[in-house]
């Protein structure tokens, strides 16, 4: 199924033309913006028709910085803002983005098309279990669904076992939420003892805002009897609707007619090939208000110009695979949470959840899952599959279930380091 297919069939040659022209339009407002002409202007650059798609690579990235130190001020369109979204702020000082009508208006198109193509139609009954507020995430879902015409109920963060009932009181068959969040799902009906394939009709999951291994997809699908997609999007560039799985499942389809992407070495900012990995670079096509110029997303992927068998034309960039502010350096070898996570979820002793150790200076960690009881034999192997996915030996250790802090909608830290209150609290539960 394709919501929107003159568009998202569009032939690249036509595609490219459509960037071009939006770009030009791009450079043009940010050259009447006082935060973005200074920069733009000492390029040499007077109008967007100083610039091409082969030039992008000349122009300034924004950085998270920039955006957070601009977030009071919308820089066109003052008097049009009708709502202002971005993210929690659990890192830092809030990021505020700006939305006219216009604006909202296109994001829940881009968030249709995304949930059409995991299999959502006017027919499925979705429960919209997302932060509504400043989160991006419930109210830009809410608006796709509204596109598609499905059936939504905007259950939001309430109590798990209302949303527990409803869903099964429904006959719910589509569930949104960050993969935390259904991870706690799928732990209070493992606790309640309900088995959601015999009592529940739920058949797609679409999952965001978050990265998650194929591991834990695999937990998710099997527990809680649903067809997992993972959807891509974040704050600064407009929140969910930027890319998506298609049925396929073969990479995540970019919005690309309202989403210039590059994918860029992160160390030299040089272009990377297709199929080579490297970090996720936006520009905002058609924001009104505060569009961003090569926003640099800190996620990291590939692409691929391959032509998809969902006949969708778009570029497809690979699951994301970490995140550059997440990533640890063990014993001088660069490790992302996701790596751990994918052993971690595979053992048949370990109920998903863990956090990671580290020492001072970087030089050993141990990772410390949450089991109902795993022996030494079962450990030993735990570090060997750990030891084969990251190329270093790490201890591997077992802490009561339940031990760890659970997030109300995304995970919590993941790594931790030694000689803190909170790491020495943790050393002494551990079972070596």
């Amino acid at each position: 199924m394709v919501f929107d297919e003159m568009m998202e069939t569009l032939n690249r040659e036509r595609l490219r033309n459509l960037q071009l022209s939006r770009l030009r339009n791009l450079i043009d407002r940010l050259l009447v913006s006082p935060n973005d002409r200074p920069r733009l202007r000492s390029l040499g650059l007077t109008s967007g028709e100083d610039v091409d798609l082969n030039t992008l690579k000349r122009l300034p990235f924004t950085t998270k910085d920039d955006v957070v130190d601009r977030y009071q001020v919308a820089e066109t369109l003052v008097d049009e803002i009708v709502e202002w979204h971005g993210s929690s702020g659990t890192g830092g000082r809030e990021t505020l983005i700006p939305y006219t009508r216009r604006d909202i208006k296109t994001w829940g198109a881009l968030c249709a098309r995304l949930l059409v193509s995991a299999g959502i139609s006017e027919k499925s009954i979705v429960a919209n279990a997302y932060g509504y507020g400043l989160f991006t995430g419930g109210l830009g879902y809410h608006y796709g669904l509204g596109c598609v015409g499905a059936s939504v109920v905007p259950l939001g963060l309430g109590p798990m076992a209302r949303l527990v009932r409803l869903m099964r009181d429904m006959q719910i068959d589509t569930l949104a939420c960050t993969p935390t969040y259904a991870s706690r799902i799928l732990e209070y009906l493992k606790v309640t003892g309900m088995d959601p394939r015999e009592s529940m009709n739920l058949c797609v999951g679409v999952f965001g805002a978050e990265t998650f291994s194929e591991e834990m997809r695999g937990a998710l699908e099997t527990g809680l009897g649903l067809c997992a997609f993972d959807l891509y999007g974040l704050s600064e560039v407009t929140g969910p609707g930027v890319a998506g799985e298609c049925r396929e499942r073969a990479g995540l389809h970019v919005n690309e007619d309202h989403f210039l992407l590059e994918v860029i070495d992160p160390t030299t900012g040089k272009e990377c090939a297709d199929g080579v990995t490297g970090e996720v670079v936006l520009t905002t096509l058609s924001k009104e208000a505060k569009p961003v110029l090569r926003y640099r997303t800190g996620d990291l992927a590939s692409v691929s110009h391959h032509l998809c068998p969902c006949r969708r034309t778009f570029a497809r960039i690979s699951r994301i695979q970490g995140r550059l502010d997440d990533m640890v350096i063990i014993n001088g070898v660069n490790i992302f949470p996701r790596d751990i996570e994918e052993v971690v979820f595979a053992s048949p002793h370990l109920s998903g959840e863990f956090i990671v150790v580290l020492s001072e200076h970087g030089s050993r960690a141990v990772v410390a899952c949450e089991s109902a009881g795993m022996d030494r034999e079962a450990r030993y192997e735990v570090e060997a599959a750990l030891a084969a996915r990251l190329g270093i030996a790490v201890r591997a250790a077992t802490i009561p279930q339940g031990s760890l802090e659970r997030g109300d909608m995304k995970r919590g830290r993941r790594v931790i380091t030694a000689g803190t209150p909170e790491a020495s609290s943790l050393l002494n539960q551990l079972e070596l």
